[in-house]
Protein backbone atom coordinates (compact mmCIF):
# COMPACT_ATOMS: atom_id res chain seq x y z
CA UNK A 1 0.00 0.00 0.00
CA UNK A 2 2.90 2.33 0.71
CA UNK A 3 4.41 1.91 -2.79
CA UNK A 4 1.21 2.65 -4.28
CA UNK A 5 0.51 5.61 -2.27
CA UNK A 6 4.12 6.61 -3.50
CA UNK A 7 3.08 5.95 -6.99
CA UNK A 8 1.29 9.57 -6.43
CA UNK A 9 2.41 13.18 -6.10
CA UNK A 10 0.40 14.01 -2.99
CA UNK A 11 1.09 10.39 -1.21
CA UNK A 12 -2.77 9.74 -0.78
CA UNK A 13 -4.41 6.25 -1.63
CA UNK A 14 -7.99 5.89 -3.63
CA UNK A 15 -10.69 3.52 -3.32
CA UNK A 16 -9.78 1.29 -5.78
CA UNK A 17 -6.33 0.33 -7.71
CA UNK A 18 -6.20 -1.76 -11.17
CA UNK A 19 -2.91 -3.72 -10.96
CA UNK A 20 -2.65 -4.68 -14.33
CA UNK A 21 -3.04 -1.16 -15.81
CA UNK A 22 -1.03 0.40 -12.31
CA UNK A 23 -3.51 3.46 -12.38
CA UNK A 24 -6.16 4.71 -9.83
CA UNK A 25 -10.10 3.43 -10.87
CA UNK A 26 -12.15 5.27 -8.34
CA UNK A 27 -12.25 8.33 -6.34
CA UNK A 28 -9.17 9.75 -5.36
CA UNK A 29 -8.19 10.56 -2.61
CA UNK A 30 -10.73 8.95 0.04
CA UNK A 31 -10.55 9.71 3.88
CA UNK A 32 -11.50 6.81 4.48
CA UNK A 33 -8.57 4.98 2.83
CA UNK A 34 -6.36 6.52 4.78
CA UNK A 35 -7.56 6.13 7.73
CA UNK A 36 -7.60 2.11 6.96
CA UNK A 37 -3.78 2.13 5.96
CA UNK A 38 -2.87 3.86 9.39
CA UNK A 39 -5.12 1.77 11.71
CA UNK A 40 -4.31 -1.68 9.51
CA UNK A 41 -0.36 -0.11 10.00
CA UNK A 42 -1.12 0.33 13.83
CA UNK A 43 -2.30 -3.18 13.95
CA UNK A 44 0.98 -4.63 12.61
CA UNK A 45 3.17 -2.86 14.16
Amino acid sequence: MTDYAFSTNSLMLGEQFDEQKKLWVSAFPLTWSEAKYVLGSLELY
